[in-house]
C-alpha cells in the first residue's frame, strides 16, 4: 500500500521496518493500493476499518489493465482451440465422406465394366 502510516515510537534504526521508510522510492515502485482519505489515527502498527476506502495506484491500474488484456488474449485462445477442434471433427468426417464417394465411384465402375 501507498500511505504507509506513521510510528508511535520509531523503530530501531537497524531494524527492517526503519529502511521501509515512505519516503524510499523503491516502496512507491511496487504500490498499487493507497488510501482515498488518510485518517487521523494512522500509526503503525493500524487496523483498517471497515469505513476505510482503498484506490489503485498508476501501478495498480496499469497492472490491472494488463491483466485484463492477457485474460482477454487467453479468452480468445481458448476459442480460438474449440474452434479448431470442431473444425478438425468436420474434416475428418469429410475425409470419411470423400473416402465413401471414392469407394462407391469404384464400384459402379466395376459393375459398368462387367455388366456392359
Amino acid at each position: 500500500m501507498l500511505d504507509t502510516p506513521k510510528w508511535e515510537v520509531e523503530p530501531p534504526l537497524y531494524s527492517s521496518d526503519s529502511f521501509s521508510s515512505p519516503l524510499n522510492s523503491k516502496n512507491y515502485a511496487q504500490c498499487y493500493f493507497q488510501l482515498v482519505t488518510i485518517p487521523t489515527d494512522f500509526y503503525a502498527p493500524y487496523c483498517f476499518n471497515d469505513s476505510d476506502e482503498v484506490q489503485l495506484t498508476i501501478l495498480g491500474l496499469n497492472t490491472l489493465q494488463r491483466l485484463e488484456k492477457e485474460n482477454h488474449t487467453l479468452q480468445l485462445a481458448e476459442e480460438s482451440l474449440r474452434i479448431s477442434k470442431e473444425s478438425a471433427k468436420y474434416g475428418k468426417f469429410a475425409a470419411w465422406l470423400a473416402g465413401i464417394g471414392i469407394l462407391t465411384t469404384i464400384v459402379i465402375a466395376i459393375f459398368t465394366f462387367i455388366f456392359s
